[in-house]
């Protein structure tokens, strides 16, 4: 699968980036980032905020390339089209959707099931991956920082 075969099925679709919009999701990185550390919220929170600082990276990645997610899904095929985009490791988006799958439950079914190590791996994911795409971004798309 490609970004072509994501766009025909309809789980994203063509997308006209601007400069501010990729300033505006970078700041977003940038609060989440500061916030998933702050040490009196609880690990679940600070766990959920690490991950949607990881989502808006991602994010940035896949609006530089000219498309945005549609429908139900939105942050699997977030995730998913990295591959086609980054050179990223294929381990660290396997690792990206287990988080996903955790933010889900301790989000909406569960508390208590976020250890610290694993915020802690979830903001080092966020981090690395916010590594990769400024790369990517200065590399690819200059226009955009």
């Amino acid at each position: 699968m490609d970004l072509k075969n994501l766009l025909n099925d309809g789980r994203i679709k063509e997308h006209t980036p601007s400069k501010q919009e990729i300033e505006q999701l970078l700041a977003v990185f940038d609060r989440d980032i500061t916030d998933a550390q702050i040490e009196i919220l609880s690990t679940d929170r600070k766990f959920s905020t690490a991950y949607n600082a990881a989502l808006t990276i991602a994010r940035i990645a896949l609006v530089s390339s000219g498309y945005r997610t549609t429908g139900e899904g939105s942050h699997y095929w977030t995730i998913q089209a990295l591959a086609f985009i980054l050179p990223l490791d294929t381990s660290m988006i396997r690792k990206f959707d287990k988080f996903r799958q955790k933010r889900n439950i301790s989000g909406y079914e569960m508390t208590g099931m976020i250890s610290e190590q694993d915020t802690k791996e979830m903001i080092d994911l966020a981090r690395e991956i916010h590594s990769v795409v400024l790369k990517w971004l200065s590399e690819n798309h200059p226009e955009f920082i």
